[in-house]
C-alpha cells in the first residue's frame, strides 16, 4: 500500500485526477560472446504481458533497447530519461555465468574497462552518465525484490549473485 501511494501523484492540473506514471524498462542489445542477449526478449514479454494491466493502473511501461556501444549508451539513457520523465526504471542485462535471475541492490554507474564493446571500442572513460552520482541504491528493499521474483515464477536468485536486473529506482 505505502509504495502504491508513493507512485500515485494528484495531478498539478486537476487535484482529483491522479497523474499518469512512467515506468521506463532497458534491455541490451547483443555484444561478443552473446550475440543474442535474452534481455530483449525478456523486455518484450513483460510489454505484452504487462502493459495493459499498468495502463488500467495508470501506469504507462516504456521498453527501449539500449546500444551495447560505450559511446552511445549514456547520452541514449539521457535522451529516454528526458522523453519519458520516468517515476521508475528497472534495467535489464545478462550475467552470462548466472544460473538464475539476480536483483542487484545498487546501479552502477560505471562502464568496464575491461571488454570491448559491439562495435569492438574499448570505453574511453568510466562513467555511463558522467556527473552522475556513482551509486543509485534500489528503493525496493532486498526481501521485496525477492518476493516479487518469486512471485513471478522465476527461480529463486542465488545468494553469492550479483544481479542480471540492474536497479529499481523510484526517480521522484
Amino acid at each position: 500500500m505505502a509504495a502504491q501511494a508513493r507512485l500515485w501523484r494528484k495531478s498539478p492540473e486537476s487535484p482529483n485526477v491522479r497523474a499518469r506514471r512512467t515506468i521506463l524498462l532497458t534491455s541490451f542489445g547483443g555484444f561478443p560472446g552473446a550475440p543474442v542477449n535474452p534481455s530483449q526478449a525478456v523486455a518484450a514479454l513483460a510489454l505484452q504481458f504487462a502493459r495493459g494491466r499498468l495502463q488500467r493502473l495508470g501506469i504507462d511501461l516504456v521498453c527501449e533497447n539500449l546500444p551495447v556501444v560505450f559511446a552511445l549508451t549514456g547520452p541514449t539513457l539521457s535522451a529516454l530519461f528526458a522523453q519519458h520523465r520516468p517515476q521508475a526504471v528497472l534495467h535489464l542485462g545478462l550475467a552470462a555465468s548466472r544460473r538464475a535471475v539476480t536483483p542487484e541492490s545498487r546501479a552502477l554507474n560505471r562502464l568496464t574497462l575491461r571488454h570491448a564493446d559491439a562495435r569492438d571500442q574499448r570505453s574511453k572513460g568510466n562513467a555511463v552518465l558522467p556527473g552522475g552520482a556513482a551509486i543509485l541504491p534500489a528503493s525496493l528493499s532486498a526481501a521485496r525484490r525477492t518476493r516479487v521474483l518469486r512471485a513471478s515464477g522465476l527461480p529463486p536468485p542465488c545468494r553469492a549473485a550479483r544481479a542480471t536486473i540492474s536497479a529499481i529506482r523510484h526517480c521522484t
